[in-house]
């Protein structure tokens, strides 16, 4: 296949320095706790100490995390809660979000279904077709 169609195979410029770190700390503190090494737990650790605004969001991602896991309704009517109370926009327009649409979100957690495989595979042939037409460029998918 042609490599100027796989945009995501091009070579990628070198990150600066800052944006490495920037990128570390945000996969430290997306990743589950439990898949964090010793290191890394306690750099995480250290990290949140020193900055208690980002040690509560990354407190309400791990409870987010844990009761969509957990697909508990009630424990999720409680982060909406605590969430639209922190004060920190991105988690409040989030659970605003969550609120606009409850019934689906409500029904995704207690019902055994998910339409997640079909749409893995739409937007496999939809990325295919892109690629297929020329217009998987990285200029035309900004």
């Amino acid at each position: 296949m042609n490599q100027a169609l796989l945009p995501w195979r091009t070579p990628r410029p070198a990150k600066s320095a800052a944006k490495k770190r920037h990128l570390n700390l945000r996969w430290l503190c997306l990743r589950p706790p439990g898949k964090l090494d010793v290191d890394e737990t306690k750099l995480l650790a250290q990290i949140l100490a020193a900055d208690p605004e980002l040690a509560q969001d990354h407190d309400l991602l791990q409870r987010f995390r844990q009761t969509i896991r957990a697909q508990d309704v009630a424990a999720l009517e409680g982060w909406v809660q605590n969430a639209q109370d922190s004060g920190l926009r991105p988690f409040q327009a989030f659970a605003n979000g969550l609120l606009d649409d409850w019934s689906a979100v409500e029904a995704a957690l207690r019902l055994p279904w998910s339409d997640g495989p079909v749409e893995g595979h739409v937007n496999k042939v939809k990325l295919i077709e892109r690629a297929g037409f020329g217009r998987a460029k990285i200029d035309l998918l900004r």
